[in-house]
């Protein structure tokens, strides 16, 4: 039997020098430009706008203030957001700076883009290079918070990079999307609460929801249990409700400021239907998958959901072993993993590394890393190697 089995993966980390979580968050930070850099060295032909990953169908690159690197057909979802990026203040969908938004909700998620337009400071030839630079610092951020999370859980911090190890982040990296800001704010939340910061949880939160709508499910789904556990007489309703009270309401208004421009609520204005019943899309996508008709550079979605399966496993095996002042966890992790099943065909259509259900594999993370599960050395070694195919493959395809 080798040293590796042998040894546990907490004795394994012991051998590490990394003891404090702001160097996890450095690592991680570095990973991510190794990433970034690769990708842009490679495939992206040392143009940060090819991030962007703009299509003809919705971008007029003679209407651009700057060179934005078009590619045919349509085109994927950092298009919008750079056009956001550049102006937050103009919501309208029809075409600004080139771009034509592709719907309402964009304008929902606007703090991916605000953040960029913030650090380019308005400056519409730094646009592209912000929004890689944003979702850089947010990927630090998130594993450094992880790892600060793992160390309140007398865990090693080195945790903290499996808190960062969901695959769809690695998509949100490559193509200037807002899965990195949100997941960093909504684990961000989550150390917050449990060290009893609401007003830092509130924050949190709000950028979260301001990233994006998903993240209602999970806010909402601790406001059920605060509300749940008020009913039962096991708390009073006080500063921790801030925690979910103010992302509400900061949504709600950011939704009513939108609507003077776009004409209606964006969140009802989108009309996309994308939730339908439990396993309806997800089940027709895989059946799909399962028959061939699937991108060969597509094919990783099997070891990625290989590897959610064994995170949603572990989490049930580690449930009664998470203290009871973070069952909501557990609670939030399930609301989430309720909305990704109910998800439609048309967002499953395209595997996308599993972006769509990124919260799910980053909450199961969080549960098990705040639990006193013991963690297989097999779970780190399979997150690693997925992780880093996933990373690979982007590498080298756009």
């Amino acid at each position: 039997m080798s040293i590796v089995r042998r040894m546990s993966v907490d004795g394994l980390l012991q051998r590490i020098p990394v003891r404090k979580p702001f160097q996890v968050g450095l690592l991680a930070l570095i990973i991510a430009l190794a990433f970034c850099g690769a990708r842009w060295a490679i495939v992206a032909d040392h143009d940060t706008s090819r991030f962007v990953v703009a299509g003809e169908v919705f971008v007029d690159p003679a209407q651009t203030p700057v060179h934005l690197h078009t590619f045919a057909g349509t085109g994927y979802d950092g298009q919008f957001y750079w056009r956001l990026a550049n102006d937050p203040t103009n919501l309208h969908v029809e075409r600004a700076d080139g771009v034509l938004l592709d719907g309402p909700m964009r304008t929902s998620r606007i703090a991916y883009p605000t953040l960029a337009w913030a650090l380019s400071l308005g400056n519409a030839r730094w646009v592209s290079l912000a929004l890689i630079g944003v979702n850089v610092l947010a990927f630090g951020l998130l594993a450094w918070v992880g790892a600060a999370l793992a160390r309140r859980s007398s865990r090693h911090v080195l945790y903290g990079l499996l808190v960062a190890s969901a695959t769809g982040l690695v998509m949100s990296l490559a193509r200037d999307l807002i899965e990195v800001v949100m997941v960093a704010a909504i684990v961000g939340g989550i150390h917050a609460v449990r060290e009893r910061r609401w007003g830092l949880a509130a924050l949190a939160w709000s950028v979260a929801v301001l990233s994006h709508e998903q993240c209602l499910f999970v806010i909402g789904a601790y406001a059920l249990w605060r509300m749940w556990t008020i009913a039962r007489k096991q708390s009073r309703a006080g500063w921790a409700d801030v925690a979910w009270v103010l992302p509400s309401v900061v949504y709600g208004t950011w939704q009513l400021i939108a609507r003077e421009q776009v004409g209606a609520l964006p969140i009802r204005a989108s009309g996309s239907g994308h939730i339908v019943f439990p396993f309806q899309g997800l089940g027709k996508a895989v059946f799909e998958w399962v028959q061939g008709d699937i991108e060969r550079q597509a094919l990783l979605v099997f070891p990625q959901l290989a590897v959610l399966g064994a995170l949603l496993v572990l989490t049930y095996r580690a449930r009664s072993t998470v203290a009871v002042t973070d069952r909501w966890i557990l609670f939030v992790l399930a609301a989430g993993a309720g909305q990704a099943i109910c998800l439609s065909y048309g967002v499953w259509e395209g595997p996308a590394e599993l972006r769509q259900i990124v919260l799910v594999p980053t909450l199961a993370c969080v549960a098990i890393v705040v639990s006193k599960l013991r963690v297989p050395t097999w779970l780190f070694a399979g997150v690693a190697l997925v992780w880093l195919a996933t990373a690979g493959l982007r590498v080298v395809a756009i």
